[in-house]
């Protein structure tokens, strides 16, 4: 995706490019919305479930938050560092390695990544502590509110996937300065390279129910607020909340679907992906139910709307997404770019913003009919659903045109069928470049670098076979 960043960097600094990119990835992910909507939201939410003045563990609460403070310093030196971070936000490796990333910068920012896993693991216990004193006192655990149930799971989620995290960074950190050849390195060697994305992807896909699950609670509450509308009960929703976390665990591979791995595992990462769509449909309908009983359509009404519809979006394209065959076809562009800002960015940002107007609103004592509020927000909802939507739009139809899936070789059932793509990426020089393109529309570079796929060498596992996606992008736009 360099050759898109070439329309704001000069060519030549595409390394500008790939740093911004980096720098935006890891802090609107743990700078922004982890603060934002785990640890400010349990912070407030999770005393007022005893009715307590403050957390079990005061003091562990208050070591995770200077804690990250120091990971926040940290992160700042790496970025603003002269050759900064340019591997993406996941810090793939060997991007990560030092053969790619010599600078210190890189290090720094593993350093960043233990330090705020440690804050965050120090949270999520404190969190936990408090609810198993709430339970001791007698409070019936049954009876919190959706939103202590979002930040219950989401704890469980980060103590039990941050130590994987760990392990991962530790493995690159081990790579770079101690010369150590690990789990990681290359084929020669008898490391896997991919061994990384696993240990990464562990964390990352629970790491989005980390990001959303506190952003459906605080959308339940409002509603349930908002209209009384006995729907939006607490079995049921915790339910969902219970079993998307659970589900997640087993999911995470769905976000390597090019990486060579086998048929009957790309089968299994997309029929148990689809699965997390029951609860969440379970979630949409209840909320949209709920919202036909809201009498006042004041500015909340709005933006629970504005949500749902965004989330919406983002889940339709996550489906597709999850099969298998449709995911090696659109793996690596802007399709998926849409769709993880849909739900990660839009749909959290959207609640953090509900969150921090009802506080503000709260302590102010502030008319909750703000006009400038709502049209501030439809503005920004409309501007970023013509951004992300045209782009979506725009790599369905061009992927359309310029990719044939050969739809006659498609068995019956949603996750059976194997793309022309999967059957090449499998069979390695056993292919045809015409058959894998329908007219002569495409651009040379199609040709080029996505026809041919990659060049195949009988020496190199068929792992290292992927399509060149991000290169020939730009030329769709």
């Amino acid at each position: 995706m360099s050759v898109a960043g070439l329309f704001i960097f000069s060519e030549g600094n595409q390394g500008a490019f790939y740093r911004t990119i980096t720098s935006h990835g890891v802090g609107m992910v743990f700078l922004f919305i982890m603060p934002g909507l785990i640890s400010a939201l349990g912070n407030w939410v999770i005393p007022h479930t005893y009715n307590g003045i403050d957390f079990a563990t005061p003091r562990l609460n208050n070591l995770a938050f200077w804690t990250s403070i120091v990971a926040i310093q940290l992160l700042i030196i790496a970025v603003s560092y002269h050759d900064g971070v340019s591997s993406g936000w996941t810090l793939y490796y060997p991007l990560t390695g030092i053969d790619f990333s010599s600078s210190i910068a890189v290090s720094i920012a593993i350093l960043f990544l233990h330090i705020l896993g440690l804050s965050s693991e120090l949270g999520a216990i404190t969190f936990i502590l408090s609810i198993h004193i709430a339970k001791v006192i007698g409070i019936n655990i049954l009876n919190f509110c959706l939103l202590s149930w979002s930040i219950i799971v989401v704890s469980i989620l980060l103590i039990t996937t941050l130590p994987v995290l760990g392990a991962g960074i530790s493995l690159v950190f081990a790579e770079r300065h101690g010369n150590v050849s690990s789990l990681l390195g290359n084929y020669v060697d008898g490391a896997d390279p991919v061994t990384f994305q696993h240990l990464f992807w562990f964390f990352g896909h629970p790491e989005v129910y980390v990001i959303i699950l506190p952003a459906f609670g605080i959308i339940s509450e409002k509603i349930r607020d908002l209209s009384n509308f006995k729907s939006i009960s607490h079995p049921g929703m915790a339910l969902a909340i219970w079993s998307i976390g659970l589900v997640g665990y087993f999911v995470w591979a769905h976000h390597m679907f090019t990486v060579g791995m086998s048929d009957l595992s790309r089968i299994y990462f997309s029929a148990a992906t689809a699965v997390i769509g029951i609860p969440t449909a379970i979630k949409i309908f209840s909320w949209s139910l709920g919202l036909t009983e809201i009498k006042n359509k004041n500015f909340e009404f709005i933006i629970v709307f504005g949500f749902i519809i965004c989330f919406i979006f983002g889940g339709i394209t996550g489906l597709l997404l999850a099969n298998q065959s449709i995911d090696l076809a659109y793996h690596d562009t802007y399709f998926v770019v849409g769709h993880f800002h849909f739900v990660l960015s839009i749909a959290a940002a959207i609640a953090s913003l509900l969150l921090l107007i009802n506080y503000i609103m709260y302590i102010n004592d502030i008319n909750s009919n703000s006009i400038e509020i709502t049209v501030a927000f439809l503005i920004g909802v409309f501007a970023v659903n013509i951004l992300f939507l045209m782009i979506n739009a725009i790599i369905l139809v061009k992927i359309n045109e310029c990719f044939a899936i050969n739809f006659k070789n498609f068995d019956r059932g949603l996750f059976s069928g194997q793309s022309t793509l999967s059957k090449a990426l499998r069979n390695g020089d056993n292919r045809n470049e015409n058959s894998y393109c329908i007219d002569d529309s495409c651009p040379d570079s199609f040709y080029k670098d996505f026809c041919k796929l990659c060049s195949y060498d009988s020496s190199i596992p068929k792992l290292t076979c992927t399509p060149k996606v991000s290169i020939w992008i730009n030329n769709f736009i």
